[in-house]
């Protein structure tokens, strides 16, 4: 039985499959989320999101929460040399969005928010993910995943293509 973590990560990886959609998301998602930061650092809340994220996370899969510190602590470190910039917050939103939707154009699937906003959080978990993956760690993880409903209809829907 998946959790109901699990079964967000299969959902997104659902409509996440191609390299370039990957590729394009490693880069866009931390933009993205360093655009946020930047602007929340306007009324001072970008700590506390980040901080309601991480525990959303922690809570969620502890080890997972860990490795999601390790990806976003630099990012708000990041976004206090660029706090209260118009400018700054504009390119990194633009082009972090940019990337994202071109991944979603290689992917020919629309983004996994438009089907549940919960999915913008998994997004950074999503990167968190495939790093574990690619080093060999989480193997039950990636195989519930993989073998997940969500994962083979996405497949199937794309052999249909």
């Amino acid at each position: 039985m998946m959790t109901y973590l699990e079964k967000q990560l299969a959902s997104y990886s659902s409509q996440h499959q191609g390299k370039r959609t990957i590729l394009t998301h490693f880069v866009g998602i931390p933009l993205v989320i360093l655009s946020l930061l930047v602007a929340l650092s306007w009324v001072k809340l970008g700590a506390p999101f980040l901080i309601a994220a991480l525990f959303f996370y922690l809570w969620s899969d502890f080890t997972l929460g860990l490795a999601a510190v390790v990806l976003l602590a630099p990012l708000y470190y990041l976004s206090i040399h660029f706090e209260k910039s118009i400018p700054a917050f504009l390119i990194f939103f633009v082009a972090g969005w940019a990337l994202q939707l071109l991944g979603h154009h290689y992917e020919g699937k629309k983004p996994a928010f438009l089907h549940n906003i919960v999915q913008l959080l998994i997004g950074p978990l999503f990167l968190v993910v495939e790093i574990l993956f690619a080093l060999g760690l989480k193997k039950e993880l990636k195989a519930k995943i993989k073998h997940s409903p969500v994962i083979s209809r996405a497949a199937g829907a794309s052999l249909e293509r």
